[in-house]
């Protein structure tokens, strides 16, 4: 009777909201008496289950955000050419490249290309890079490109045997670029 009532409820609030939860009704109607005690105590130990894994939780959280932020090395160091030279600047300013493996730096001084490591203070000269301009890395670290010569062709070298390939590819400036790309996407 208790559950036709229920079901029959003016108020929609206290009227069952599905008909799994009637079959539930129905269900512990059906129980013995016994059993369904130890149901009505079951939703309470999880209740109680669930808000002390909420507080666990909640300590595990906090104590995360709470901890100190790790800390990442802060390199500092000077860039000078080697003692007497000064940096060559190329058609787009650019005189140096750090490696992609940040363990290198390469410059133009002296009208040549120089590579020096990050960790140490001393430069060395690439040999047949004259008239070397604006250097940039392979994305290996294991050779350098740069722009040579009067025409600026592009070139490269290769770190551990400094061998130099050398093209006809012209060394363009980021700005020739940039209204080669415009005038080549409105040509579309």
């Amino acid at each position: 009777e208790r559950i036709v009532k229920r079901c029959i409820e003016k108020d929609p609030d206290n009227r069952f909201q599905t008909a799994r939860d009637v079959m539930h009704s129905l269900e512990d109607l059906a129980l013995p008496e016994t059993e369904l005690k130890s149901h009505s105590s079951s939703p309470r130990k999880w209740q109680a289950a669930l808000a002390l894994a909420l507080v666990a939780l909640s300590a595990l959280g906090i104590a995360y955000w709470q901890r100190p932020a790790a800390t990442m090395p802060v390199y500092s160091l000077a860039i000078n050419p080697p003692p007497g030279l000064e940096f060559v600047f190329g058609p787009n300013g650019q005189s140096s490249a750090i490696s992609p493996d940040e363990k290198h730096l390469a410059f133009c001084a002296a009208n040549a290309l120089w590579v020096r490591s990050l960790d140490s203070g001393v430069a060395r000269k690439l040999p047949g890079t004259d008239g070397a301009v604006t250097p940039f890395w392979s994305p290996d670290s294991k050779s350098i490109g740069f722009g040579a010569g009067r025409k600026q062709t592009l070139s490269s070298i290769e770190l551990t045997s400094l061998s130099i390939q050398e093209t006809s590819e012209k060394l363009l400036e980021p700005r020739r670029v940039l209204e080669r790309q415009r005038r080549h996407s409105v040509r579309r």
